[in-house]
């Protein structure tokens, strides 16, 4: 996976500021939120594909008690 930034100067400034605040280097901080933002992808990628199952009718509908009976096991 290629990931490309693009800031301008004042997206850069409060990258900065933010980094500042949170006491990292910029870079590490450019890193810490673009692991968080593909983390992001990845589960909402993952949310869509339940979204598609359910629409197609491809899940198992469990009762409370069987959920209940299944937790206890």
């Amino acid at each position: 996976m290629t990931v490309t930034l693009n800031f301008n100067e004042a997206e850069a400034a409060l990258l900065s500021r933010q980094a500042q605040q949170n006491q990292v280097s910029i870079l590490e901080f450019i890193h810490e939120t673009t692991l968080k933002a593909a983390r992001n992808a990845e589960y909402l990628a993952k949310l869509d594909r339940a979204d598609e199952q359910i629409k197609s009718g491809n899940y198992h509908a469990v009762t409370w008690a069987e959920l209940e009976a299944l937790l206890n096991l």
